[in-house]
This record gives structure tokens, sequence and C-alpha cells, in this order.
């Protein structure tokens, strides 16, 4: 039998804890209905001024006003345009290649930062081994676990990645001074607490990372030396890690896809990667994470933060449902899961002898990757 759905959100009666009433509505959305959780995000879709409020103020003697964590996909390259062009901040942006970015991401960032011509920008691109080490380990967090359930909300692959960007983006603040941190998450990414009760939210982006990202940058510090050398906090950086100020674009400038799209093309020259999932505008790796959270557990990780944004009123419920049933390219999610070493373990249903050894690092894919799938009609929004 097919899952019921929410007739408010996504969420499915197939979901730990989740109750439908009378009416087909989620025990989660009559929960939120009497929250501030949801409270109305500010009705006009440009008002970026609001972000401001945000911010800490930068001092005299630093060169930047925030750091922006610049994925490549059309959220983040609006919330760049934003800060950068409107607002005219000094910016530096950040972008982690996971070793998967589309090439006409590569393109895309080419292009944006061209047109905003005054921004900073630097692009980290970890150890093969380093992405390798840290992939397995995210996709081997069983259920029940601490881990395992922040995977389960949150998604295996993404997980890993929140991990590397926020390792990364936390040393580079505090090395040049940057206070603000700004990132392209939505509520319904990051804010999720419990796997076990999804009414159950972190309050601020800040708690969000202590209970999320933190658990996780600890266990990868344990697993070997490349790993420690990436992810281990010292004590003096967590005191100064605490000085810093996060801040998601999404929850003070009210997400609006089709506006979103229409600046980004139009200003940016910005084109959607045809080899990519419904959930990315940016990533191969999120179609091998989509996949292995369906077979797991019968739903895509997109389920539980778009379910929230639709609550929110930042995405419609159609175009949620659109995103998170999207059709995935098998011979991508093959591809990057033999590369991971991973395809005996996750996906031995697909099984083809590859092209190269699972342990070698991915070879760029070139233009011919572009023509691997058609475009989607929706994505869904957040750091992609």
């Amino acid at each position: 039998m097919e899952p019921r759905i929410c007739a408010v959100c996504i969420l499915p009666d197939t979901t730990p804890g989740v109750t439908f009433n009378a009416q087909g509505v989620c025990n989660v959305c009559e929960a939120a209905a009497r929250s501030a959780d949801t409270a109305p995000r500010p009705e006009r879709a440009d008002d970026e001024q609001k972000i401001l409020e945000a911010f800490v103020a930068r001092r005299r003697w630093d060169r930047y006003d925030c750091l922006c964590l610049y994925s490549g996909g059309k959220d983040s390259t609006y919330m760049l345009y934003a800060l950068a062009r409107r607002l005219n901040l000094r910016v530096l942006a950040l972008t982690l290649d996971n070793w998967f970015i589309s090439p006409q991401t590569h393109a895309n960032i080419k292009s944006t930062l061209q047109r905003l011509e005054t921004v900073d920008h630097i692009l980290f691109k970890p150890s093969w081994n380093v992405v390798q080490k840290s992939m397995q380990a995210g996709f081997s967090f069983e259920p029940g676990t601490r881990l395992g359930d922040k995977a389960y909300v949150v998604g295996h692959a993404c997980l890993s990645c929140f991990g590397l960007i926020t390792a990364y983006a936390g040393k580079l603040a505090m090395e040049k001074g940057i206070r603000n941190i700004v990132a392209g998450t939505t509520p319904g990414q990051m804010h999720q607490k419990s796997a076990r009760n999804l009414a159950d939210r972190y309050k601020s982006a800040a708690q969000a990372f202590r209970g999320l990202t933190l658990p996780l940058m600890q266990d990868l510090a344990s697993r070997g030396d490349d790993l420690r050398r990436t992810f281990r906090i010292s004590l003096r950086d967590r005191v100064k890690a605490v000085r810093l100020n996060l801040v998601p674009f999404y929850e003070h400038v009210r997400y609006d896809e089709a506006r979103i799209l229409d600046v980004v093309t139009k200003e940016l020259e910005w084109v959607r990667p045809r080899d990519t999932d419904s959930c990315s505008t940016n990533c191969q790796l999120n179609a091998l994470g989509v996949y292995v959270h369906r077979k797991r557990y019968g739903l895509s990780p997109y389920v539980f933060p778009l379910a929230h944004d639709v609550r929110a009123g930042l995405m419609t419920r159609e175009d949620a449902l659109r995103a998170v049933n999207g059709d995935l390219n098998h011979a991508v999610v093959m591809r990057v899961a033999s590369q991971l070493g991973l395809a005996d373990t996750l996906v031995p249903e697909l099984m083809r002898r590859p092209a190269s050894s699972p342990a070698d690092p991915p070879a760029d894919q070139g233009d011919a990757a572009q023509t691997m799938a058609p475009p989607l009609a929706s994505t869904a929004p957040g750091l992609r």
C-alpha cells in the first residue's frame, strides 16, 4: 500500500511517531499550528535588509562583513548576490568542493564571481582520503544511535558534508577575524532536533550547531589521523567558535524559488545543471544520498525539512512533493557509490563493473555529464 500523506505538509504515515486526525492532518502540523515556530516570514521577498538585523557589526579593522557559504546552487547564488550586490557588504565566499560538484556548477561559480566583481572567493577541496572516509562514516551511522538519528532527518550524505563545511568555515572565520557566517539553509534543514519527535526543534542556528554538527565532528575526529586533523576542535577553538555568529539567510529573507531563479538566471547567467537530482542544483553526491534513504527508510531525506518549509509557507505542498519524488539517474548513483568504495554495501542491486577502481578519486566528467539527466521542475531550497 502507498503511504498516506498529510493533507497539509508531506509527512507520510510511515514516519515514526506521526499520526493523522480525522481530517488527514498529521500531529506535527497540529502542534506547529499552536507554535510560534511557524510564524509568518517577512512578507516582502526582496527585503534583504532584514538580514542585517541578525549581523554582528564589523569592527573597523575587519576586512569582511561576513563569510558566505556558497555552494554554487541557485539558493546560495541568490544569497551571495543579495549580500554583495544589494547590500554592498564586504563578502568572502567559501565553496566546499566535495569532489562531486557538477561541472556546470563550476561554470556557474565562475560566471557569478565575474559578474559580482567585488567578492573574494576561496574554494576548499579536502583530500580525497578525507572525503572518502567522511562519507563512508556518514553512510555507516545506524538507526537508533545518536548520529544515526541525525542522519535519518538530515540525510547520510548531507550530514557528512555539513561536518566538512562547518569544520573549515569555522577555522577560516576565526583565522580571518570574520564574525558572521551566512548559510543558505532553511529552518527545515538545520533545526530538526529528534527523529523520534518531529515537533522537537532547535531554537537557533547556534543550538543546531551544538546539537547536530559538533557531535558529528567529534565522531569523525576519532576515525584516524587524517580525519582528526580535519575535524578536531581544541578547547581554545571551541571557546572562539562560540563567538561566531551563524546567520541562516532564509530565516530572515522569505524564500521565493521563482524569484530566485529569475534573478540568478538573468543577472548572473546561472544555468541549472542537468546531472543533479531534484533536490540539488550543484551536487551529484546528493543523488546517492537520496537513493540510499529511499531504500533504507522508504522516503527521501528531504521529506522532513520540506514538510517544515511547507508548514512555514516557504514553499507549496505541490512543489515539495515534486522535489522529494523526483526521478534519480541510476548511472550517477552507481558511479558515485563506486568512487566512494561503497557500491557493494549501498547499491549491490545496481552493480555494474565500474570503469575505474572504486577507491580512485572521481574523474572530471566534463561536458558529457550534462547530458546524463533532464532538468527537473522544482528543487528544494537550502545550501545547494
